[in-house]
């Protein structure tokens, strides 16, 4: 993966935001995109973070939707 541990972390938390239960440090141990590749084939997803980021990504679209309904009422 390289020596930068920014891009470590940032990984870190985007591969947790898909559903993959995984330390940061798990980034340090399988250092290489296959061995990291094979750890996470090892240990699916969690199905329970999916519907978490559904639930979000549903109040994002709410907020958003109510926010065009009050811009337009302001016209």
């Amino acid at each position: 993966m390289g020596g930068h541990s920014l891009l470590l972390v940032r990984m870190h938390a985007q591969l947790r935001s898909l559903g993959h239960e995984l330390k940061l440090v798990d980034l340090f141990q399988f250092s290489t995109v296959s061995r990291l590749a094979e750890h996470l084939e090892s240990a699916p997803p969690q199905p329970a973070r999916f519907e978490a980021i559904e639930e979000r990504v549903d109040r994002g679209r709410e907020v958003l939707e109510r926010l065009r309904r009050e811009k337009g009422r302001r016209r």
